[in-house]
């Protein structure tokens, strides 16, 4: 079979394209063989697993049940993962009520490059806008509603991982949600501008309105979860998120928890190393640069090693909460 010059470069552009995501991808904790996650989820049998409506459809949601805080934990690209399961069971032995949506995937899955891919054709997904990440944004907010309105008078806090970290940030706006968690923000993908490093794949109005309700409400609090050498969820984003915030009216409730290698001897604070954002504070972690070899994407989800204990024990501090056993 004979192609034109114009199909051949076009399918030349295509697995050049593709070559390139799945070498960025893979150097996500969260993607492939390499992902730090736990290889097996909690027992089924521990949520109680019903539908809840969105804007254009249903969701399998794994809910635990307890009459503490109210916690909608949103999963990464590797889809409703072992690691997020866990840290819901976690949670819920803390005694929040923690819902835990499937926008693909099955239980316990974890097969971000594959995911990643089919996404690339999905309505509900713009993995490359630097202004809106798609209808997923109203999808999300439709499920934080039906949250609130099966628990009346209880405020909600929202954590959002990797491609659905920024999230968090808009539903800052609804008057249900008071804790917003931004973890490791992934979207867009691909920084090659510095509108694109700043950006949360949302308009920057909703930026700019979620940062006005968090500088004006006290009881709002936006708290950020990264690694300083994330080449996925980049530290850039957090700092420009803080460079807006610190200092002022918000700066007291935006807290930013950025892990940086060990103490001494690291990269944060050798030359060439990223600068920590405005008022974060320093995690000593094992991990600090996400290269192919060294996982440092994924944060209380699925940190390798010792960092998933400290970011987790950092997580349940802020939030006040004590962790079981």
């Amino acid at each position: 079979m004979n192609f034109s010059f114009s199909t051949q470069t076009g399918w030349l552009i295509a697995m050049v394209f593709a070559t390139g995501l799945m070498l960025f991808l893979s150097s996500c904790g969260c993607c492939g063989r390499g992902s730090s996650h736990a290889q097996a989820a909690p027992c089924r049998c521990c949520f109680e697993e019903r539908a809840l409506q969105g804007v254009r459809r249903t969701y399998p949601v794994n809910i635990l049940a307890g009459k503490g805080r109210v916690v909608l934990l949103l999963h990464e690209v590797n889809g409703q993962s072992p690691g997020t399961l866990w840290l819901a069971k976690e949670l819920g032995d803390a005694g929040c009520k923690v819902y835990v949506p499937r926008f693909f995937g099955g239980y316990g899955s974890n097969h971000g490059v594959i995911y990643t891919l089919k996404l690339l054709g999905s309505p509900d997904w713009n993995l490359f806008s630097a202004t809106d990440s798609g209808a997923i944004r109203g999808e999300v907010n439709a499920l934080t509603e039906a949250i609130a309105k099966e628990n009346p008078g209880r405020k909600i806090t929202v954590i959002g991982n990797c491609m659905t970290g920024s999230l968090p940030l808009e539903l800052l706006q609804n008057e249900s949600v008071d804790t917003a968690i931004v973890c490791q923000p992934a979207l867009p993908f691909l920084t090659c501008t510095n509108a694109r490093k700043t950006s949360y794949g949302l308009p920057r109005e909703v930026v700019d309105r979620s940062l006005k309700i968090l500088a004006d409400n006290p009881h709002k609090r936006l708290i950020h979860f990264n690694y300083l050498g994330d080449t996925v969820g980049i530290i850039e984003r957090s700092q420009y998120l803080a460079g807006r915030t610190h200092p002022g009216k918000a700066a007291a409730r935006h807290e930013l928890y950025i892990g940086v290698g060990p103490a001494t001897g690291g990269y944060y604070g050798s030359p060439g190393a990223k600068a920590l954002p405005a008022g974060a504070q320093p995690l000593y972690t094992e991990k600090v640069k996400n290269t192919l070899t060294s996982r440092a994407h994924s944060t209380i989800t699925g940190a390798a090693g010792k960092d998933l204990e400290i970011y987790r024990q950092r997580l349940f501090e802020v939030l006040g909460l004590k962790r079981a056993g």
